[in-house]
């Protein structure tokens, strides 16, 4: 799909007053944002072709084109950078087994890892958040 398609597709979008389309359509977004910082962010850190501009990092280059705040640049580089090492993480947020918290592996949230919450409204049959209610984490994630 183009980026043209995409924002076709999102101008479309009408949510409403409608709690379930509310939660659709954020489960969507994660999906777009695991795109983005896996498969794009990641690859072209790697890739180093942020440096082509002359920008000094992938950070700095997301600030310059992106329009992303130092704060959003650093964190999706170190969210992309960290999923490289966390393929199960990585696939389940690609596929939507992983909602809220943008994917985030363990440690970047606030609550601990051995936190337990139950599932916000919404998720996954047999999900748990295993870091708080910013990371909701199926059961069975491999």
């Amino acid at each position: 799909m183009s980026s043209g398609v995409l924002a076709e597709a999102i101008e479309g979008v009408e949510i409403g007053l409608d709690p379930t389309a509310l939660v659709a359509v954020m489960g969507l977004r994660d999906r777009l944002d695991a795109k983005i910082a896996a498969a794009v962010v990641a690859e072209l850190d790697a890739a180093g072709l942020w440096n082509d501009d002359g920008s000094v990092s992938m950070a700095a280059w997301l600030r310059a084109h992106a329009g992303q705040t130092s704060r959003q640049a650093k964190r999706l580089t170190t969210t992309a950078a960290r999923l490289r090492g966390l393929p199960a993480v990585q696939a389940a947020w690609a596929e939507g087994r992983l909602a809220g918290g943008h994917g985030r592996p363990p440690g970047e949230h606030p609550h601990t890892p051995t936190d337990r919450h139950p599932a916000p409204p919404g998720a996954p049959a047999g999900a748990i958040s295993a870091n708080g209610p910013a990371c909701v984490v199926p059961a069975a994630v491999s």
